[in-house]
């Protein structure tokens, strides 16, 4: 696939149940492969994507993105903008994923799992169907579950409160034409940039604490369980 899905929300790259693998294809396999991992161009060349392949995938892309289209001149008409996917989008990303898949290999489909666990990080044991193949127990999982969510809430309220000051500079601005409408964007991405890179050390202490206390909760074992669940190490084509 390319870069044609224009509106691959985060639920594509996450892991969805509910597969009806092919023949000879592994339901697990099905289950983990991420959609947004499999956009790569690199990760394609590593699982031996064929052009014939590629085509049949961007074709369903094309489906896809014109089904969004549709469904989203029928939001804008109704006055409606959900915050979140709603059913109806659930529904069409499940088809996508369902379609995509066919075009796969078994050992295709193997190979995305395991660089998609590879990029999920330790985020990917959160999965129900990865905790089980892990052998986590279900007092581990809620416990893992908890101190994500505490861990990206934090990291998030401290993005939301640099931001704050970019925020409240820019609220009245009203340009008086499309020249300074451009001028302003600008700005406010300049200011909105600078105050991420002002946060993100502290963020990503956050992140890295959180990471850390998700794996003090993993057993050996169970780590690598989950290690070999993700095969060789995927090198992306920009550190080969």
């Amino acid at each position: 696939m390319t870069k044609r899905i224009y509106f691959l929300l985060i639920l594509c790259a996450a892991m969805c149940g509910g597969w009806a693998a092919q023949a000879g294809q592994d339901p697990f396999d099905a289950h983990v492969a991420s959609m947004r991992v499999l956009e790569r161009r690199d990760v394609q060349a590593d699982m031996g994507i064929t052009a014939t392949q590629r085509a049949q995938m961007d074709m369903y892309a094309d489906q896809f993105n014109a089904q969004v289209k549709s469904y989203g001149d029928q939001l804008k008409k109704q006055g409606k903008t959900p915050s979140g996917p709603d059913d109806r989008m659930i529904s069409m990303l499940t088809g996508l994923k369902a379609k995509v898949i066919t075009v796969l290999s078994p050992s295709q489909l193997r190979r995305l799992r395991e660089i998609s666990l590879q990029q999920f990080g330790l985020n990917g044991l959160m999965d129900d169907m990865v905790a089980q193949k892990v052998g986590l127990t279900k007092d581990q999982l809620i416990k893992m579950r908890k101190a994500y969510e505490v861990g990206s809430r934090k990291a998030s309220d401290m993005m939301a409160k640099a931001m704050q000051p970019v925020d409240a500079k820019f609220k009245n601005v009203k340009p008086k034409n499309a020249t300074e409408a451009e001028t302003d964007r600008k700005a406010y991405l300049a200011a909105s940039n600078k105050a991420m890179d002002a946060v993100m050390p502290s963020v990503q202490k956050v992140r890295e604490a959180t990471q850390k206390s998700i794996l003090a909760m993993v057993t050996a074992k169970q780590k690598q369980t989950y290690l070999a669940l993700q095969g060789k190490k995927f090198i992306p084509k920009d550190q080969q």
